[in-house]
């Protein structure tokens, strides 16, 4: 088992996010409640507020929800939005932003995430094993009966979202452009590990760090519900809402959506065209949480999955070695 020592190190994270004001904003009151939960301080906030018009009145509102939060590294990104191109701008904000050393965490305004530990104390752990990368899983939330519900000012999102489903790999499972990798996100790094278009996984060229040892990706386990569930670090994804239809035929029509982004947003407008919302009965639901008794602590299943990123890693080096 590893052995984990704690420093003396103020762990005081930078929180990266952007929110589009047209369809956003409901969700922000929540997002900010949440990582200040966590200990993410209002000066550790760097916002970027996406709109195609300068005079849009989102931007206005946007502003003042983050001035009421004490929020005030905030930056405006007036252009059409692609994956790509937010992901440029974000990885542009981070490399002005962050030094090195510092941890980041990367955000969609949608995304709660949960960390096993207080964060201080989690990041500390990972810096005492040389981990400059933090993938989690994703888990849909939604709410009661599946329906694309809207998003209301109390009480808080997740209560308004109580299902853990395991939507994502259900309804797009493989395909052309997708696989179980876009169901992974990068939820904290290192300052100068920046993150890929969608933030699933690092860009490649630079060195980089797991915490489980490869990117989760590579683990055949997750491609089940069981195995999923099981990763102690996790995303909570409140992205079925209401304007989600809206959301996905706007994104659908905009010149420069990327081919992932395209056929998964296809899928997910085929599975509403033929059911209210998300049909429950197609997607797994995580009953628990799995933290009772006799259940392995969350470092006993890093464990696990370093071991068995130990043997991928082998198996590939002998894949090598056999096709030369």
């Amino acid at each position: 088992m590893i052995s984990y020592r704690y420093t003396t190190m103020n762990y005081d994270p930078l929180l990266l996010t952007c929110v589009g004001v047209s369809h956003d904003l409901p969700l922000l009151p929540h997002f900010i409640a949440h990582y200040r939960q966590l200990g993410i301080a209002p000066g550790r906030f760097r916002v970027l507020l996406n709109s195609t018009d300068p005079q849009d009145p989102g931007l206005a509102k946007a502003h003042a929800i983050l001035e009421e939060a004490g929020i005030a590294h905030v930056e405006e990104w007036i252009a059409p939005y692609t994956s790509g191109s937010m992901w440029e701008a974000r990885r542009e904000l981070q490399s002005r932003h962050a030094r090195a050393d510092d941890w980041v965490l990367s955000a969609d305004v949608d995304e709660f995430q949960e960390y096993p530990d207080p964060l201080p104390d989690f990041l500390a752990e990972c810096d005492a094993m040389g981990v400059t990368a933090v993938q989690g899983v994703l888990i849909d939330r939604l709410a009661a009966g599946g329906r694309l519900a809207p998003v209301e000012a109390a009480p808080f999102l997740l209560d308004q979202f109580p299902i853990q489903a395991d939507v994502t790999w259900s309804i797009a499972g493989r395909g052309e452009h997708h696989d179980i990798f876009g169901t992974m996100k990068l939820m904290a790094m290192h300052g100068d590990v920046l993150p890929s278009r969608g933030g699933h996984h690092p860009q490649q060229g630079r060195p980089v760090s797991y915490l489980y040892g490869v990117a989760l990706g590579h683990f055949a386990e997750l491609e089940t519900s069981e195995g999923r569930f099981r990763v102690p670090t996790r995303v909570h994804h409140v992205h079925w809402t209401d304007t989600l239809p809206e959301r996905l035929e706007r994104r659908l029509a905009t010149p420069g959506v990327s081919p992932a982004g395209a056929e998964y947003g296809q899928k997910q407008l085929d599975h509403f065209a033929v059911n209210e919302g998300v049909a429950l009965e197609q997607v797994p639901i995580r009953t628990h949480n799995g933290d009772g008794a006799g259940a392995p602590s969350w470092q006993e299943e890093v464990d696990r999955l370093r071991r068995k990123s130990r043997s991928l890693k082998l198996r590939n080096i002998v894949r090598r070695i056999v096709g030369r």
